[in-house]
């Protein structure tokens, strides 16, 4: 059972943003570099100087996990655009010069404002959004002050272990970042005692829960259609109180408090041969606690069963026509809830490597292509690409497909959607 000491209620001691760069002279900015690519996220006319020699990216941002600003980047002007309204084109006011002086960009993150602070490092931009939340929570009978910190520069303060929580456990009005600082979900102890505090997303309230005593035991094995025994194994589990539990080794079982969890994220390595190998990395898309370690016992768990390639298909509310745009998005899904967020390939003796692109045609039954595109991951998602109907094609009925390489992990994976004309009066 779980003790739930202190939930903060309908009036919890105050928290408030401060819009802020440090606290106590300590920096509080987490700056995030992202992955750049030259497949483009945003409709950029040929004519538009943006159109050469430039690459884009994309900033998750808020607490819904959808939204997103797509932006591109010039060095060779130092010119970064971003789509801060979210209408897919770049307007003059979406424009920004990139030099040695960080700039400051007014931003939406979850209805609210909030600062975006752009800074070169190296050759490209680098991302903060400002500010971090000053407030009080109630453990065991007892009010301490806390801060929390953006780390991964989504405007959120409650991604386990990236944001990070300082608490004043002394009440000398100071944070020592030895003691007094820990990742959110890692447990802080407290006169002997453990306990996990988990914030909103907003940072201005925080659930504190005792970890519990009873232990039981859990062991992961990867689908047994894979043969390669994987490398460099990163898995991370999250309870139901909020406590963010790394694991690296899962052939080794692991002893765990008991209740309920949630598979966060996971990363390998596979070879392919003494040539090849591969790497991957999954992350939860749902907020599911499908685990359950029992007090005393033991529980197996495979990882990765049914890896499936999945598109969503954006099609014109009246009907598809030629001369239409039809936009698409892969999605690579294991158990339901597991999705793919990076797959690449390496060559034995190289530090380059390869990632996998996922081929869109758009065929005519009868495998002559009309169209096509490619979408790469970016940031932890597929990137949304366009494919077209020719204007003069005369045809009814047409094939989306969508292929996928993933090396030994499951090989190619393939998926078609059928599309038909609407009869044109």
């Amino acid at each position: 059972m779980l003790w739930i000491l202190c939930l903060l209620c309908l009036e919890p001691p105050k928290a408030i943003l401060r819009d802020e760069t440090t606290i106590e002279v300590r920096s509080a900015l987490f700056y995030r570099s992202l992955e750049w690519s030259a497949q483009p996220v945003l409709k950029i006319e040929p004519s538009d100087p943006l159109a050469k020699e430039s690459k884009s990216s994309t900033l998750p941002i808020g607490s819904s996990g959808s939204d997103h600003l797509n932006m591109i980047w010039q060095s060779s002007t130092a010119t970064l655009a971003i789509d801060l309204n979210s209408d897919g084109k770049i307007s003059e006011k979406e424009r920004f010069n990139l030099t040695s002086k960080p700039i400051e960009i007014t931003i939406q993150v979850d209805g609210k404002s909030r600062t975006l602070m752009v800074r070169l490092r190296g050759d490209d931009p680098v991302f903060c959004i400002r500010g971090f939340i000053a407030g009080e929570v109630e453990i065991a009978g007892k009010n301490y002050n806390y801060r929390l910190l953006d780390g991964d520069g989504d405007g959120c303060f409650h991604r386990v272990g990236v944001d990070r929580l300082w608490v004043d456990l002394d009440g000398d009005g100071k944070f020592d970042p030895l003691t007094e600082q820990v990742t959110v979900g890692s447990a802080m102890e407290i006169k002997g005692v453990k306990y996990i505090l988990k914030p909103n997303a907003a940072g201005d309230r925080i659930e504190v829960t005792r970890r519990p005593d009873l232990k039981g035991e859990m062991e992961f094995v990867l689908t047994r259609t894979v043969k390669a025994k994987p490398s460099d194994v990163q898995l991370s589990l999250v309870s139901e109180w909020g406590e963010w539990i790394p694991l690296t080794d899962i052939e080794k079982v692991a002893s765990l408090p008991a209740g309920k969890y949630r598979l966060e994220r996971l990363s390998f390595s596979l070879s392919e041969s003494k040539y090849n190998s591969w790497s991957y990395s999954f992350y939860n898309s749902k907020n599911d606690f499908n685990l359950t370690v029992t007090p005393g016992e033991k529980t197996k768990y495979e990882l990765l069963p049914g890896l499936k390639l999945q598109m969503s298909v954006e099609l014109p509310e009246k009907g598809l026509r030629t001369g239409d745009t039809v936009m698409t998005r892969p999605r690579v899904v294991a158990d339901n809830f597991l999705s793919l967020n990076m797959c690449s390939s390496e060559k034995s003796g190289t530090i380059i490597s390869k990632p996998s692109v996922c081929e869109i045609d758009l065929n005519e039954l009868g495998s002559l292509v009309l169209d096509k595109t490619k979408s790469t991951i970016q940031c932890g998602q597929f990137t949304r690409m366009p494919v077209q109907v020719p204007a003069k094609w005369t045809g009814k009925k047409m094939e989306l497909v969508v292929k996928f390489p993933t090396g030994p992990l499951a090989g190619d994976l393939i998926e078609i959607r059928d599309l038909q004309i609407r009869e044109q009066k």
